[in-house]
Order: C-alpha cells, then sequence, then structure tokens
C-alpha cells in the first residue's frame, strides 16, 4: 500500500518547532509570501526554513516550505499537488513523486503523521 495516496490526508506533528528565514517572518505562511510581487524568491537550494525536533534541525527550500504550510490535516495530497503546480508551474508527474519522497522522508522522521480528522 502506498502510504503516500493522493486521498491522504497530513498533518505537522505537534511539538515540532520550525522557523523561516528572516526575510519571510512577516508573511503568515510560504503561500503569503510566493503571492507578494515584492518578494524575492531565492534560488531552488537555499534554506529557507528549519525545523527542529528530538535535537535534530532539518532544513527546506522554498518548494518543501512551502509544502510544510500546507501539511495542516485539512487538504489530500490531491489537492496539494495541485497547488503546487500552480504556484511552481512544475509537470504534474514530477510533482506528484516529489511529493510523495518528501512526505514519506517527513513522516521517517517523525516530522509529520496521517490525520484521521478531515
Amino acid at each position: 500500500m502506498n502510504i503516500t495516496a493522493q486521498a491522504s490526508i497530513y498533518r505537522r506533528r505537534s511539538g515540532v518547532l520550525f522557523q523561516r528565514d528572516i526575510s519571510m517572518t512577516t508573511y503568515d505562511d510560504m503561500n503569503a509570501a510566493l503571492h507578494d510581487p515584492d518578494f524575492v524568491l531565492p534560488s531552488p537550494e537555499e534554506t529557507v526554513m528549519l525545523i527542529s525536533h528530538h535535537n535534530q534541525i532539518f532544513e527546506l527550500n522554498l518548494m518543501a516550505a512551502f509544502i510544510w504550510d500546507m501539511l495542516d490535516g485539512k487538504q489530500p495530497l490531491e489537492d496539494l499537488t495541485y497547488r503546487i503546480i500552480e504556484m511552481f508551474k512544475v509537470d504534474k508527474e514530477i510533482v506528484q513523486q516529489d511529493l510523495q519522497r518528501l512526505v514519506e522522508k517527513l513522516i521517517a522522521l517523525d516530522l509529520v503523521s496521517f490525520s484521521e480528522e478531515h
């Protein structure tokens, strides 16, 4: 069974700390930053968010941080896929593969969990 099926819904685990880059602290989330015409896009490999959990630090680039903000326990991965395509203008198949890999990694690191509530 695919643990990250497109209909599945995931949420960030409570107790996991995260901090956006200082240039993004004025925004509620990555989506708001990306919709601001004055926002300067960082390079794709640049770290824009740090996540801290169990004495470990994880770095996220822009797209991973965008996904992190959307893992709210309310949206299925399929909806996230379309929001990523719309925002980043990336091929659907690539988005689905990257999203699946990222969510599986976040699950393995105990940073997100399957959401029982929808």
